[in-house]
């Protein structure tokens, strides 16, 4: 279940955002989360409306999904385009991986590419309690 982001009317005005990304139903936790912390995000499922919200004003975290593509005809998965925007930005947004135990071998290859330059953090879902007391700080980051 994604839960829907407060709409963002003006973003280009806004100092603090975040950008959650989940093509494949994402953590609801975390978008509670985002809810209750008052900062301004968009929540997104579609890789179009999520590199329009990161080259129109680029988010202060970026929070994604990671899940291996086992479709073999795909060259780049959907997080690759996400990860190439992001390495472009100035400042960087800080990054939070969501990923599946069965799914950290890929990532942990995936990590020894590009992706590495983004040093993001790599929580587990289901998220436990001390994977979301870094979601929190992260968020208590970006306030500041």
């Amino acid at each position: 279940m994604l839960i829907t982001g407060v709409r963002i009317t003006q973003m280009k005005n806004q100092d603090t955002w975040v950008l959650q990304f989940a093509e494949m139903g994402g953590d609801a936790q975390i978008g509670v989360m985002l809810q209750q912390s008052g900062i301004p995000f968009r929540a997104c499922n579609r890789l179009r409306e999520a590199l329009k919200s990161l080259r129109n004003t680029p988010p202060q975290l970026v929070i994604a999904d990671y899940h291996y593509q086992h479709n073999f005809s795909m060259q780049r998965s959907n997080l690759d385009a996400l990860f190439a925007i992001m390495e472009r930005l100035s400042p960087r947004p800080a990054l939070i991986l969501l990923s599946l135990a069965e799914d950290r071998l890929h990532l942990q290859r995936a990590l020894e590419g590009p992706l590495g330059s983004l040093h993001p953090d790599i929580l587990e879902i289901p998220l436990s309690e001390a994977a979301l007391s870094i979601v929190k700080q992260r968020l208590n980051t970006c306030r500041h």
